[in-house]
């Protein structure tokens, strides 16, 4: 009775400057309303994009690139990389965990490149005109949010989650794609691939989502100014709280 056709996928990269830059859109559009802008965010990366901006930064060559992991590479095996950190740029050395090593060699690597330390960065890119933000964060008992978790991803799956992920799958969506490294998407990748069966993708993705929850959990709390909530009893029990904090900060 019909003919469907399909046009070619048209794929661009998407990041969390790009959603920030449009949200900020969003944003200026609501406080023109005389509205309250709600953020409901459960990415620490593109929370701190919104919240703080992102810095540009020179390019770097493949000879610069090399010449800063050797320097790097030099330091740690001559001493201490965070103490090298500390003496470069104390203030983001309290913001890093000593055995974050990820974020420390950035800063590191930053520092070689610009010659500046990243806590100058960010100062550069508050004054551009950052909104103030009232951060409020909801927990609950552990044992209760990974039931919850458990419970999402059952409903998940029983609401065509594995459908959708055939269906990308068949429409030519790349197995590389950034969005596929989510909770989900990857073990029931190797499910279709017959690496896993359907109950084992389950209870890694179940896995993957309480393990996702922790760093949740670790981000946000490194936000000194973070107003924390119970809502182990339901959100509702809270609201009148929270919305007493909201209208206290704006």
């Amino acid at each position: 009775c019909c003919k469907i056709t399909w046009s070619p996928l048209v794929m661009k990269k998407y990041n969390a400057q790009m959603w920030a830059d449009r949200a900020q859109a969003v944003i200026h559009d609501i406080i023109g309303r005389n509205k309250i802008p709600l953020v409901v965010c459960g990415t620490g990366l593109y929370l701190a994009a919104l919240s703080e901006g992102f810095f540009p930064l020179p390019e770097m060559s493949d000879k610069k690139k090399q010449s800063i992991a050797e320097k790097i590479q030099s330091i740690e095996e001559n001493g201490s990389l965070y103490e090298y950190l500390q003496q470069i740029d104390a203030e983001s050395a309290k913001r890093i965990h000593p055995n974050d090593i990820y974020r420390m060699r950035r800063a590191v690597e930053i520092y070689l490149l610009t010659k500046k330390p990243v806590s100058y960065h960010r100062k550069q890119a508050h004054k551009k005109g950052k909104e103030r933000y009232t951060f409020i964060g909801l927990t609950m008992e552990r044992e209760l949010l990974y039931m919850r978790i458990d419970q999402r991803v059952e409903d998940m799956v029983r609401h065509g989650f594995i459908k959708e992920v055939d269906y990308l799958l068949k429409t030519g969506y790349s197995k590389e794609l950034g969005a596929f490294h989510s909770p989900g998407y990857g073990e029931f990748i190797k499910y279709f691939n017959g690496a896993l069966s359907k109950e084992a993708a389950i209870e890694e993705t179940k896995t993957k989502t309480r393990n996702y929850a922790k760093r949740q959990f670790t981000w946000f709390k490194k936000i000194d100014e973070a107003k924390w909530f119970d809502v182990t009893e339901g959100p509702r029990t809270k609201t009148e709280e929270i919305l007493s904090v909201i209208q206290k900060e704006t």
